[in-house]
This record gives structure tokens, C-alpha cells and sequence, in this order.
């Protein structure tokens, strides 16, 4: 199989498109459990975990049975 210029081109166009998304999704990620200003924001985050696990809970108890 042989790759055209064409082919070639939308590979590096994509592989450029996931690198910004990662890169500015870790960015994101990362000031928002580090930022100082931010200090409510680690509790909210708790909150939503407290909140997903015990939905997990629930479906996971109503399959078993």
C-alpha cells in the first residue's frame, strides 16, 4: 500500500489536532487541581466523585440482582 502526499497530509493533520487537544486537556486538567485561587474547586470535585461512585454503586447492586 502506498501512501500519497494527500494521505500523508491528513495523518500529520491529525496527529496535530490530537497532540493540541491532549496537551490542552492535560493543561485544563492540571490547573484546576493546582491553581491556588481555586480552593473550592477540589471540594466540588469530591462531591461529583462522591456522586458518580454512588451511582456505580446503585447500577452495580441492581445487576447483581
Amino acid at each position: 500500500m502506498s501512501l500519497t502526499a494527500s494521505k500523508i497530509f491528513i495523518i500529520f493533520r491529525n496527529y496535530i489536532i490530537l497532540l493540541l487537544i491532549v496537551t490542552s486537556i492535560s493543561i485544563g486538567l492540571t490547573d484546576t487541581f493546582t491553581h491556588p485561587t481555586r480552593l473550592g474547586q477540589q471540594q466540588r470535585l469530591d462531591n461529583y466523585g462522591r456522586y458518580i461512585n454512588a451511582g456505580l454503586v446503585e447500577t452495580l447492586q441492581r445487576l447483581i440482582r
